[in-house]
Parts: structure tokens; C-alpha cells; sequence
């Protein structure tokens, strides 16, 4: 291209007009050229950046989505073997990055009209124990048990009549 300019700008007027008109046929022709290589080294680079940016928006989306859904399972006490493919086969991200479940196509509502959060989703599962309970850890039990059955230590006192054991103990 470089030597096309130069002997375009050598060509004085002694030259034939046939000689100076090849000589700027020759250059559009190279100009042409280097410009759909170009062209073309760009459009390959941009789908090169735009399969690399789909790759890690598709691993964010996962990391994303799993960490969200692992949250939720770990504040109910749920077992994440069980629930963490049943809720990330719900679970996409919407435009705004935003984790929505989804019943088939459609977007799962909360009772709130919005829609359900993963939070309120296993909350629900948890709730369903016919179906889901296996997939939770049983909650302990809650109390002391009913009065009258602890049994409290008793200390003789200094003048009774009992043995000296120590202290011992009485059902109440």
C-alpha cells in the first residue's frame, strides 16, 4: 500500500493519464482489501469477547443462583442434597440479575403479588412435611418436660433423725 502511494505521488505530468489512473485503481483496490481484512479480524475478535462474556455470565449466573439457594436451605436447616437440584431447576436470573423462580415459563408469585423469593420458596417446602419433611433436619425438642417430674436434691437438716448421705433425692 505504501508503495502504491509513493509511486502515486511520483507520477508527475509527464506520465499518461492511463498509467496515473492504474496506479489510483491499484491503491483503491489495496485500501479496499485492507480494509475487509480488518473488517473481518474485527468481527472475529468481537464474537471472541462476546463467547467469553457469555461463558462468565453464564458461571456467575451459577455461582450466583447456588449461593442464593444455599442460604435459603442453610436458615430452614434443610438438607441441600435434596432440595439444591429441585430449587436450582426453578431458579434463573432475570435481566436485573435478580434470582426468580419459576414454575415452568411462568414466574412463581409470593403472596405479596411479587415474585417468590428462595427464601420464602424453601420456607414453604419446609412447611409441606408430607412431601418435604426428609429433606429438612428435625428441630429439637422444645422444654423441660412436664413439672412434676424432676427431681430435685434434698439436704438433711442438722437435728433430723435421717441417715447422714449427703444430699439426696426426692420425686416431686
Amino acid at each position: 500500500l505504501a508503495d502504491l502511494r509513493q509511486q502515486l505521488e511520483a507520477a508527475g505530468p509527464g506520465d499518461s493519464k492511463k498509467k496515473i489512473a492504474d496506479l489510483q485503481e491499484g491503491f483503491r483496490a489495496k485500501l479496499a482489501e485492507v480494509q475487509a481484512a480488518h473488517e473481518s479480524q474485527l468481527t472475529n475478535t468481537q464474537a471472541e469477547h462476546k463467547a467469553a462474556h457469555d461463558t462468565l455470565l453464564g458461571q456467575y449466573t451459577t455461582v450466583a443462583r447456588d449461593q442464593a439457594i444455599d442460604a435459603a436451605i442453610l436458615t430452614h436447616k434443610g438438607k441441600a442434597n435434596y432440595l439444591q437440584p429441585h430449587i436450582a431447576s426453578k431458579a434463573r436470573l432475570d435481566d436485573e440479575m435478580s434470582l426468580v423462580l419459576f414454575d415452568g415459563d411462568r414466574p412463581r408469585m409470593g403472596s405479596d403479588g411479587k415474585p417468590q423469593t428462595v427464601d420464602a420458596y424453601v420456607a414453604e417446602l419446609k412447611k409441606d412435611v408430607s412431601n418435604w419433611g426428609d429433606a429438612f433436619h428435625a428441630e429439637p425438642a422444645a422444654g423441660t418436660g412436664s413439672p412434676g417430674t424432676q427431681r430435685q436434691p434434698v439436704m438433711p437438716s442438722a437435728g433430723s433423725q435421717e441417715p447422714s448421705l449427703g444430699a439426696y433425692f426426692v420425686d416431686q
